[in-house]
């Protein structure tokens, strides 16, 4: 489809230069004549454009009612002209209907294979495929733009909610030797829970912090998820940067990155050190689709002294419930 902007002329309109010599019906006559001619021009120039060869051929045929319409000296005529017009415009109509209906099935369409796919290659559960099969069925009766925009963005977020649970399930296949993330470059939680066990025996010199994207969950809905992980790659960046020499790092689960460690120092200063890191406002550049774009996230941030958790897996549930309360977390 294209659109330009057109601007209806009016000044040949406004004076007829044979207007003097005609008697008054005749006046009248060449006033409706210039009326029609002004109208047609406007339907010509004001049309839905659609397809460049359909709005070509509509043009030409406005155009040659036009001239013909120079031709007629009677009211009736030009009323006929102007019935003519009419009818032009309601083929042009229902032309452009029919294109935008059978856009409109093809998107559909597009809509069904790729949920179809999703659901496929996902494993997703049986409620999660109604739930997709539902949002599909509202966005094909959707007609107007904000109903459709509302069942897209429903749609983005089950697709997110699928992915989540995909990935855990891939690391729960993954558990028994844990991996390298693959987003973030950094050891998984496997290898940060193995850390945690092998350092419980001196925990009270060691401190873990967690650290979220907050948000990510939009960015994902608007950007897309390669711009989500490039957010995810930031802040595992920034986090490096900010560790000191022993300090371990781990990708956990949701949008965190994870910090062992070792401190010999009171809680209030660990604690000071960690706000410098966490409260850092992001603003990174990421690449959509060969444009980029600027965002700008904040930082959640827990600090976990392991002096006071009772066991390993009382630090595990705190990291994981930290994790989980993250990734739906708008501001």
């Amino acid at each position: 489809m294209f659109l330009k902007r057109n601007m209806t002329t009016l000044s040949p309109f406004l004076k007829s230069p044979r207007a003097q010599t005609l008697t008054r019906e005749d006046r009248k006559t060449d006033s409706l004549n210039r009326v029609v001619s002004l109208l047609l021009q406007g339907i010509s120039l004001h049309t839905f454009q659609f397809d460049p060869a359909v709005t070509e051929t509509f043009q030409i045929s406005i155009r040659k009612l036009r001239s013909q319409l120079e031709l007629v000296d009677d009211e009736d005529s030009a009323l006929l002209m102007a019935g003519a017009a009419i009818r032009l415009l309601e083929e042009n109509n229902e032309a452009a209907e029919a294109h935008l209906h059978a856009k409109q099935n093809e998107l559909e369409k597009v809509i069904a294979l790729l949920s179809d796919a999703l659901l496929e290659v996902s494993g997703a559960s049986e409620e999660k495929m109604v739930q997709v099969k539902e949002i599909e069925r509202d966005i094909a009766a959707a007609r107007g733009i904000a109903a459709m925009a509302a069942g897209r963005a429903r749609m983005a977020s089950a697709a997110e909610a699928i992915r989540e649970a995909a990935l855990s399930a891939a690391e729960g296949l993954n558990a028994a030797s844990g991996e390298i993330d693959g987003v973030t470059g950094l050891p998984d939680s496997v290898h940060g829970s193995a850390a945690i066990s092998e350092a419980w025996g001196h925990r009270s010199d060691y401190y873990v912090a967690i650290f979220a994207a907050e948000r990510l969950d939009a960015i994902n809905t608007r950007f897309g998820f390669e711009a989500g992980d490039q957010v995810l790659q930031a802040l595992s960046q920034h986090v490096t940067q900010q560790a000191i020499t022993g300090d371990q790092l781990f990708r956990w689960r949701g949008p965190c990155v994870m910090s062992l460690m070792r401190r010999r120092l009171p809680e209030a200063h660990v604690l000071a050190e960690m706000t410098r890191t966490g409260s850092s406002r992001l603003e990174h550049s990421i690449s959509i689709r060969d444009r980029d774009a600027i965002v700008s996230v904040s930082t959640a941030w827990q600090l976990i002294p392991l002096s006071a958790m009772k066991s390993v897996d009382a630090v595990i549930g705190a990291l994981d419930q930290f994790a989980a309360t993250r990734a739906r977390c708008v501001r």
